[in-house]
């Protein structure tokens, strides 16, 4: 069967791979925070995805809703926080963070912010809500002291 009538990428490999190095993040980063291989990840920049088909499409989704949320409305989602939240998610540090607050969530709350998915960035950020609900400080108020009007040291 032959390519003429085949249409091309649902999202290019330009553009994956240029969200990925915009964010600071390795392949292998990248796939952390997609539930995916570091293959799968080499595939997608090389010939982009294709859609609902393709492996994790939702968590991509996900990704570029915050990433523009944060871009339009950073009032809702500062960008600083959700680029914080997210490297430290790839890296599979982010839970570190929230121990303390254990008391507050469910285990399986915490063991999802513990993949250092997307959905554990989503539960993340729930987590911080209820926090400042409670007049608890976010771990990103806490490690970015500019955030709660402290200076940088």
């Amino acid at each position: 069967m032959d390519d003429k009538g085949k249409l091309g990428p649902l999202v290019s490999p330009e553009y994956i791979k240029k969200l990925r190095s915009s964010l600071g993040l390795t392949q292998a980063q990248f796939a952390v925070l997609m539930e995916v291989g570091n293959v799968t990840i080499s595939h997608w920049e090389k010939e982009g995805m294709d859609g609902v088909r393709c492996s994790n499409y939702s968590n991509f989704r996900a990704l570029v809703a915050l990433l523009r949320q944060a871009s339009e409305h950073p009032e809702f989602l500062p960008m600083q926080k959700l680029l914080w939240h997210l490297e430290l998610a790839s890296r599979h540090e982010l839970m570190a963070h929230y121990l303390e607050n254990a008391d507050v969530v469910v285990p399986d709350f915490l063991n999802l912010i513990n993949t250092g998915s997307i959905m554990g960035v989503v539960f993340a950020l729930l987590l911080d809500i209820e926090l400042k609900k409670r007049g608890i400080p976010t771990p990103y108020e806490k490690n970015n002291l500019f955030a709660s009007g402290g200076t940088l040291g």
